[in-house]
């Protein structure tokens, strides 16, 4: 009859914050659909029981209770399915009938002023399981602290074991631009702004066998020593040394922004290779060594303690005094006069190099004076090669002794043919004494015919 349905349209409204209160526990996209349900008579009466109850009961509820309201959920989405005309249904949430929903969910129907004692037992639960949420929470960042660490300014660096023989080209660094105001590399024909190494890497240098020591320098002519980050591109039959560069102390040649000088030309473009400046070995590092053999294969040659790289000056043919290629030429602008000195009873050319002197040298017994001309740039101005020596502390040299002993002016012997003869004299009752009938001529052709 109307009479009484009209009580049981009341209590499935009363049940309806009930299931509310139960669908609040189930997903997120539950929640949004229950307004739809319960908007027309429930949008001012339970405001407060909806902003408490969602939090706890979602928390408190178990896998069990779980599985029951979602099909009250399901229920609620089909609001023209529950007349009445179905009272054994099973389901609680689906039959608006009082009895079911307070035996199918009795923590979860209890509505009512009475529920205000029946909350805080459910509200002590969310600190129960926030604690055991809380090792889920910093669970996923646990890998992500570990995939910062290959990422790091080491992740590119080889292994820093020492004697281990590489068997693959050790990786290349990454680079970086420094300024124009950084400090100088050392070489003149190196302009300022070069492309370095940013991280710290290790590569190969070759020194020959009979190297005496590294600490008291690597031989070579040049300001700069050759790294390679793959040992089978070095000539076969050398001595390797295994080096460590910190951030700043190489050049890729790949890069290299220079005028190369011509006898370096067949350097530029050169890959897998690393250019370690003189001003820059401070921050190179021995780390050990290796013999290398026909078939390219490595043995450890020996172990020492790290030390810093040094170059010692030193040039095959000893064409120029124990001075480096680099260096400050004199005349700078046009042909210049210089004097020489030589035997008198046995004058030839020295095998290496010839000192000169700016102006006219006193009487010596027993010595043959000669003018010369001088072309542009054909000698070396010792004085002047000293002072750009001295900031690289890294090279060892003969500039300092030279100029010590008052050597001004240094004429190479692969220039002898470019320098002509003006004048001779001969030391003679304490004056020099002009040579008659000399043939004006290159030093290399006229000196011979003063000797006889």
């Amino acid at each position: 009859p109307p009479a009484s349905s009209a009580p049981d349209a009341e209590n499935s409204a009363s049940s309806a914050p009930d299931a509310e209160s139960s669908a609040s526990s189930a997903p997120d996209a539950d929640i949004a659909d229950l307004p739809k349900a319960t908007e027309p008579e429930h949008d001012t009466a339970d405001p407060a029981e909806v902003e408490q109850a969602p939090e706890p009961a979602g928390k408190a509820a178990t896998d069990a209770t779980q599985t029951s309201a979602e099909p009250s959920a399901a229920a609620i989405d089909a609001p023209p399915r529950p007349p009445g005309s179905d009272p054994a249904a099973a389901d609680p949430p689906q039959t608006p009938a009082p009895p079911d929903p307070g035996t199918a969910d009795p923590p979860q129907t209890a509505s009512g002023p009475d529920q205000a004692s029946a909350d805080p037992p459910q509200t002590s639960t969310p600190p129960d399981l926030g604690t055991t949420d809380a090792p889920q929470a910093p669970a996923p960042p646990k890998p992500a602290a570990t995939d910062p660490p290959p990422a790091g300014p080491d992740a590119g660096a080889p292994p820093r074991e020492r004697g281990v023989v590489p068997t693959t080209p050790l990786p290349r660094p990454a680079l970086a631009t420094e300024d124009r105001r950084a400090a100088g590399y050392g070489p003149m024909w190196l302009s300022a702004g070069q492309q370095v190494n940013a991280e710290q890497f290790e590569a190969f240098v070759v020194i020959p066998v009979d190297t005496r020591s590294v600490a008291e320098g690597i031989p070579t002519a040049e300001l700069f020593l050759l790294a390679f980050l793959d040992p089978r591109s070095v000539p076969e039959g050398d001595r390797l040394l295994r080096v460590r560069v910190e951030p700043g102390g190489a050049i890729p040649m790949e890069v290299l922004q220079a005028r190369l000088p011509a006898r370096l030309q067949h350097l530029r473009g050169l890959r897998e290779a690393y250019l370690l400046p003189a001003a820059r070995l401070d921050r190179a590092r021995a780390v050990d060594t290796f013999d290398m053999d026909r078939a390219g294969q490595l043995t450890p040659a020996g172990e020492g303690p790290e030390a810093s790289l040094r170059i010692r000056c030193a040039s095959p043919a000893r064409s120029i005094a124990g001075l480096p290629n680099d260096v400050r030429r004199w005349p700078t602008l046009s042909t210049r006069r210089a004097y020489a000195l030589l035997p008198a009873n046995r004058a030839r050319l020295p095998r290496h190099w010839l000192r000169l002197h700016r102006s006219l040298p006193p009487v010596r017994p027993g010595r043959l004076l000669l003018e010369l001309r001088v072309p542009r740039n054909r000698a070396i101005d010792v004085t002047s090669t000293a002072d750009l020596l001295t900031p690289l502390t890294r090279v060892r040299s003969r500039a300092h002794a030279l100029r010590a002993a008052e050597v001004e002016l240094i004429l190479s012997s692969r220039s002898y043919r470019r320098v002509r003869v003006h004048r001779a004299y001969r030391a003679e009752a304490g004056t020099w004494q002009r040579v008659p009938k000399l043939e004006k001529g290159p030093l290399s052709t006229v000196v011979p015919h003063l000797s006889r």
